[in-house]
This record gives C-alpha cells, sequence and structure tokens, in this order.
C-alpha cells in the first residue's frame, strides 16, 4: 500500500514539474517573413514606406528574449532582423546633395485588437554593424544624393510577459503567452531623408 502511495506522490509530483516546463511555451508559430528587405529607392518625395508582416517565416520563430532554449520549435529565434539598403537619387546626377536619413514606425498592430503591441519591440540602426543581432552603434545617418546605399537594419524581438509581472499577475501572463501562440504583428517602416 505505502509502494503505491509513494507511485502516486512521485507521479503527481513529474506531473507538476512537466506542467511547469511547458507552461510558457507558446512561442511556436510568432513568424516574421524578411521578403520586405531590399533595395528600397528614395526619390523626388524623399519619403518612402514599408510594410512588413509576421507570416511564413524564413530566419526562424520569433520567441521572447531568453525563450529560444525552452520553445518547443527547434528553429527559434530571439530575434529577427530587416536589412534595408536605402539609396537615395535625384534626376540631377551632377548633384553633390547631402541628408540625413530617418527610420520611423507607423500603423504597428499585434495580435487581435492590437491588444500585444506593448509585447513587440521594434528598434533600428542606421549603417555601422550587426554582431549577434547585438546593433554596435558603430554607424551614420548621412546620405548623399545619387551616393552608396546606406544600410539600416530593423530588429523585432517580443518581450517575456512573465517579464512585467510586477504589472499583471502570473495567470494574466500565461493569458498573454497563449495569445502570442499564433498572432499577426504588421508594421509600417518609413524611411526619410531630410536634405542638408
Amino acid at each position: 500500500m505505502k509502494k503505491n502511495q509513494k507511485l502516486m506522490l512521485i507521479a503527481l509530483f513529474l506531473l507538476a514539474v512537466v506542467s511547469i516546463g511547458i507552461s510558457y511555451a507558446f512561442w511556436a508559430s510568432i513568424n516574421l517573413e524578411a521578403e520586405e528587405s531590399g533595395e528600397i529607392t528614395i526619390g523626388t518625395g524623399l519619403v518612402v514606406e514599408v510594410s512588413a508582416s509576421t507570416a511564413d517565416v524564413t530566419d526562424g520563430v520569433l520567441v521572447p528574449a531568453g525563450q529560444a532554449e525552452f520553445s518547443l520549435e527547434d528553429d527559434a529565434v530571439e530575434y529577427i532582423i530587416f536589412t534595408f539598403s536605402i539609396v537615395w537619387e535625384s534626376n540631377d546626377l551632377d548633384s553633390e546633395a547631402t541628408g540625413t536619413l530617418e527610420v520611423d514606425f507607423e500603423n504597428v498592430s499585434f495580435g487581435v485588437d492590437n491588444e500585444l503591441e506593448s509585447y513587440l519591440n521594434l528598434t533600428y540602426q542606421i549603417g555601422g554593424t550587426v554582431v549577434n543581432g547585438v546593433f554596435q552603434a558603430d554607424g551614420s545617418n548621412a546620405i548623399e544624393v545619387n551616393g552608396d546605399a546606406v544600410t539600416v537594419y530593423v530588429k523585432v524581438t517580443l518581450t517575456e510577459p512573465v517579464e512585467i509581472e510586477d504589472e499583471i499577475t502570473a495567470e494574466e501572463a500565461q493569458e498573454v503567452a497563449e495569445a502570442m501562440f499564433g498572432a499577426t504583428a504588421t508594421f509600417d517602416v518609413l524611411f526619410t531623408v531630410i536634405e542638408d
């Protein structure tokens, strides 16, 4: 009889451990497609808008920072970087105008009725280098008309719901994690040249 009780306690303990281990593994289908990456030409209007959306991932399945090792997916990544090559063109081939390239985000939406937007993080770096997903802050936002292309990196990350547990309960964090599963995020990247 005592042996059966011990086995039952061990089984319950293992069930509890397994339940805790998977409680935040809801990141399986938050995907980003980087197909918008590529060369973008800014002409006379000096403004270009590019849209991006979560779907048909090519880089891996996006999970919150620190969650890749706990994900159920083999290709889990904690960031995805879009790379844009910005060219400022003018019909005046002799122009030597210079300017400043600015980046902004508009129409950011994540989840049903945008209830998950505060968990979506969009950052960027103009020029410079990126090492293992970390911006090196060695770029410049200077751009020349009819000059070399300027690279812009847009990094997308997610905030782990339990990281803001001071503001929400553990149960609410769990609900947010479940809502992220399969959620769609969309945003526009706005590139603007301000002529010097």
